[in-house]
Formats: structure tokens, C-alpha cells, sequence
């Protein structure tokens, strides 16, 4: 009778040592995956991705929760370091929603595609607490965005590939930033698009650090269907970009769908508010090949 309940507790011990080794995850078993992409500017961006085992099994590209490491090996031999960890992801469209560790920094996303990271935007926050904005890449999607402006009450419904194409990247001019008030800009974009574009646009957003100051809105004529596609537009700087200060031009290619500005009464609905089946965020329309050439004309 003794040896059986030995036996027994021999046995209760080895359970109960199992569950403790089967509950303590073992960091060397970690997956750890890693993506490259490249920037028209010949940027480099080496994203990596530790999977947190404390959360539940989800197919890997990551998932919330997960460290990264992102690294950007720029053109000119320096390096960038952001590091924190996943805060979402949409597997349906490889978008990864990533939240660096300094204190208090917005999130900023990148797109997975075939293995290779083909799109990063919004500012993203190295550890250094520098602020830095991702150049454009060859493909470009366009994303549901509603938007309010608070002062202004004004809001919006549309379509725009968000803070990916700068300005100054692209400009074939040696003009200094203050000579180019009132200057007449033609911004030619072109590519392979596989949706339609009802009410194209062109904005110019002025950005300083990450924060959004002013922007303004010049709206195309004619639709661009799904295809081979390249249009201009004709565009004024207006003097309310303070180019005192720092800050770059952001260029939101848009398919707008609502805008309304209640102060005036004045509403224009060219598509229709967009579904809420589609949240903020949804990519609704891929540009492959992209180019962007911008040019001063009289």
C-alpha cells in the first residue's frame, strides 16, 4: 500500500512538473521572421519580428503582441534602429500596424507582400526619438480614410495612399523651399492600377515631424479606369506653407468620395459615403510600377 501511493505521488509530482515546463514558454523557440524592401530613393528597410509565445497560435507574419526591429540602411551609409511591438495586423492584406517603444510615438504601417516589404507609411520614431519619414516605394495602395477637421468642422470620405510620397523627393528643380510660393507645380503620376478612380485628386499636406499643419486640396476632371494609367496635375504652393520651418510636402494621391464644410452649407457626395463594411484603414485600390515626376511649368 505504501508503494502504490509512492507510486502515485511520483506520478502527481510528474504531472504537475510537466505543466509547469509546457506553461513556461522557451525564448529559443521563438519564430523569428524577417522582411526586406527597397525604396525609389534606394533606402533599404529590414523589418524583423520576434512572436510573442505568452499569446495564442496565429498564422506568422506576425501578430499583436510581437517585438520588432526595424532597421533602415539609408542610401548615404547611415542606419536607423525602431524598435516596440505589433499592434495589429490584417493578414487579408499583409498590413502590419506597429507601435515603436519611445514614449508617447504614433503608429506607423507596412504592407508584407510576397515575402518582401513593399510599402511603409506614416512617421515612424527610431529609438533615438527621431522622427523619420518613409520615402516611396513601387507600389503604392490606397486606403479608406474618413476624416474631421476639428477647427474647422469640415470632414470627408475617401480613398489616398497616406504620407508615402514626398514632395521634395521627386521635384527636378534646385529651387530653394521659400521661392516656391505661388509657384506653378505639374505633378505626373503614372502605373498600373486595378480598380477605378471615380474623382481623382491631387493634395499637397505641409509636415513638420510627424505633425499634419496645413494642406490643400486640387481636384482632377476625369475618372481613371483600371490599367495602365498616367495623369497630371496643375498646382499652385500656396503661401500658407510656412517654409520657415522644417518640414517636407506630402503628396496624397485621393479618390474622394465626400466632402462637406458645414460652416458654408457646402456639401459635395460625387460617390457617396463609403460603406461601413470597409473600415478606416481597408486598402481599396493597388498601384503597381508607380512613378511620380514633378516639375515647375509657367
Amino acid at each position: 500500500m505504501r508503494k502504490r501511493a509512492f507510486f502515485l505521488g511520483l506520478l502527481v509530482f510528474a504531472v504537475l512538473i510537466g505543466i509547469v515546463f509546457i506553461s513556461c514558454p522557451d525564448d529559443s523557440k521563438a519564430k523569428v521572421v524577417s522582411y526586406q524592401g527597397v525604396d525609389q530613393l534606394g533606402n533599404k528597410y529590414i523589418l524583423t519580428i520576434t512572436e510573442n509565445q505568452n499569446r495564442a497560435a496565429a498564422s506568422y507574419i506576425g501578430a499583436p503582441g510581437d517585438s520588432y526591429v526595424l532597421v533602415i540602411k539609408f542610401k548615404d551609409g547611415t542606419e536607423k534602429k525602431s524598435t516596440g511591438v505589433v499592434k495589429e495586423v490584417n493578414s487579408s492584406d499583409g498590413t502590419l500596424t506597429l507601435q515603436p517603444s519611445v514614449a508617447e510615438s504614433e503608429t506607423f504601417s507596412l504592407v508584407i507582400s510576397n515575402g518582401e516589404v513593399t510599402s511603409v507609411t506614416g512617421s515612424i520614431v527610431v529609438d533615438e526619438g527621431e522622427i523619420i519619414t518613409p520615402r516611396t516605394f513601387n507600389t503604392i495602395y490606397m486606403r479608406v480614410v474618413r476624416w474631421v477637421n476639428e477647427e474647422t468642422t469640415e470632414w470627408g470620405h475617401k480613398w489616398d495612399n497616406g504620407w508615402s510620397i514626398n514632395f521634395f523627393d521627386f521635384f527636378n528643380s534646385n529651387l530653394d523651399k521659400k521661392s516656391l510660393y505661388g509657384k506653378n507645380i505639374k505633378i505626373s503620376l503614372s502605373g498600373n492600377i486595378d480598380k477605378d478612380i471615380n474623382f481623382p485628386s491631387i493634395e499637397l499636406n505641409w509636415v513638420n515631424k510627424g505633425e499634419w499643419i496645413y494642406h490643400i486640396l486640387y481636384k482632377g476632371t476625369d475618372e481613371i479606369k483600371a490599367g495602365n494609367f498616367n495623369r497630371d496635375f496643375f498646382v499652385t504652393i500656396p503661401n500658407e506653407m510656412d517654409f520657415e520651418q522644417d518640414g517636407d510636402i506630402m503628396v496624397l494621391f485621393a479618390n474622394n468620395f465626400v466632402y462637406a464644410d458645414p460652416r458654408t452649407e457646402y456639401y459635395i457626395y460625387p460617390q457617396g459615403l463609403i460603406p461601413d463594411i470597409y473600415p478606416d484603414g481597408t486598402i481599396m485600390a493597388t498601384i503597381k510600377k508607380f512613378s511620380i515626376s514633378i516639375e515647375e511649368v509657367n
